[in-house]
């Protein structure tokens, strides 16, 4: 008899299975890093997005004499002394009524304008806020009448859920 080089069907068998159990451990590994991978890339993301917003809010806060404007869709918020749910906030930091700046979530973004406290922002500072409260420092002083205010984001992408505050001293009254 001739010897003959080649596999058995039994070895082929076995190997495939082999290769089999080791690629699903290898795409298991695989995908469970990916998936951490995309968590702290969103979370970064969230939290860069919520410094920069707060950050800007801050420095333009900071020069302001008093809130001019803080609602809820259309429900003033302005004799109110503790933390609210806001759509819109304005402070005014000149002495003509055009002299507010606008900060304004909706469709989660926040959006930035300079001028009437009752026009509409529409520089985009950033994405996924969800959700922006408000609140005069200190608690159970009223919106129109508070020299400082705590701002608090929400922000959303995919299931990741962040959230930031900064409180905001008005300097300029």
């Amino acid at each position: 008899m001739k010897e003959k080089n080649g596999f058995t069907l039994l070895e082929l068998l076995v190997s495939i299975v082999l290769f089999s159990i080791i690629f699903t451990l290898i795409m298991s590994v695989f995908l469970v890093t990916f998936k951490n991978y995309k968590t702290i890339k969103n979370d970064m993301e969230l939290q860069f997005q919520a410094q920069y917003i707060l950050t800007f809010m801050s420095n333009k806060i900071m020069v302001c004499k008093y809130i001019e404007l803080a609602r809820l869709n259309t429900s003033s918020y302005l004799k109110k002394s503790n933390e609210k749910k806001i759509s819109k906030i304005s402070f005014r930091y000149g002495s003509e009524a055009a002299e507010c700046y606008i900060f304004e979530n909706k469709n989660n973004k926040i959006s930035y304008g300079n001028g009437l406290a009752s026009s509409s922002a529409h520089v985009e500072l950033g994405n996924y806020v969800s959700e922006m409260y408000a609140c005069p420092i200190p608690e159970g002083e009223i919106f129109e009448n508070t020299k400082s205010v705590r701002i608090r984001l929400v922000l959303l992408k995919d299931s990741n859920r962040y959230q930031a505050e900064q409180i905001i001293f008005m300097r300029n009254n």
